[in-house]
């Protein structure tokens, strides 16, 4: 691993990227092992804007807007570079501000989709607020709807258990006076019967009384 830009850029084929971190300010730099820098420079073609490495026992949070890397367990950050086409970077020192402006310009492109995405988020997270509150009032108007609907449901038993309770208040009551005219009826034919046959008795009383009468008549017609 080297420690300064120029000595790496001895090593690195032109149009090569290369990944560094700095050791110490302002121009001690430190190439990144060839496993993260590829995963580096995979993150970085992606577009994304943040990354994971692991070096050695470490893991590295990489945030490329602002290129720096974040220590997980410390919390230490330091910045990084990119550089590409290192022959040409030594021939030309020009082309380090070129590329100071390119990366300038995809930086605050990054910060750009960043915000962009930071925003969507939000309004994601706020439509997401607006729809549990929706649910919320939809389930408690339906609770509201079934407990009136629970309620119509309970006065309607109510109701038709009177209405029942009457109906059979009603028949147990017709039954009842049906009851009481079959008695009656029945009374009724008794003291006919006892009439019809007092009245039968009352003639033959009679019948005999006549008769009677008529023999003691003829009896006296016969001692005269």
């Amino acid at each position: 691993m080297q420690v300064s830009t120029q000595r790496a850029a001895k090593r690195l084929a032109p149009c090569t990227p290369c990944w560094e971190f700095q050791v110490q300010a302002p121009d001690m730099w430190m190439q990144y092992p060839a496993d993260a820098g590829r995963c580096l420079e995979e993150a970085y073609q992606a577009w994304k804007s943040t990354c994971t490495v692991c070096i050695h026992q470490y893991e590295y949070v990489i945030d490329f807007r602002w290129m720096t890397q974040t220590n997980q367990a410390t919390g230490k950050g330091r910045p990084i570079r990119r550089t590409e086409d290192t022959e040409r970077h030594a021939a030309d020192p020009d082309s380090d501000a070129s590329d100071m402006q390119e990366r300038d310009a995809r930086q605050r492109e990054m910060k750009q989709l960043s915000d962009w995405n930071m925003q969507l988020q939000e309004q994601l997270a706020a439509e997401r607020d607006q729809h549990e509150l929706d649910i919320a009032r939809l389930r408690a108007a339906r609770e509201m709807h079934q407990g009136a609907a629970g309620c119509a449901e309970r006065l309607q038993w109510q109701r038709d258990h009177e209405f029942i309770s009457h109906q059979q208040a009603e028949k147990a009551m017709k039954d009842e006076i049906s009851s009481l005219n079959e008695w009656i009826a029945n009374l009724q034919y008794q003291l006919d019967e006892e009439r019809s046959q007092k009245e039968h008795v009352a003639e033959e009383l009679r019948r005999l009384r006549h008769d009677f009468r008529s023999e003691q008549v003829g009896m006296s017609v016969c001692f005269l």
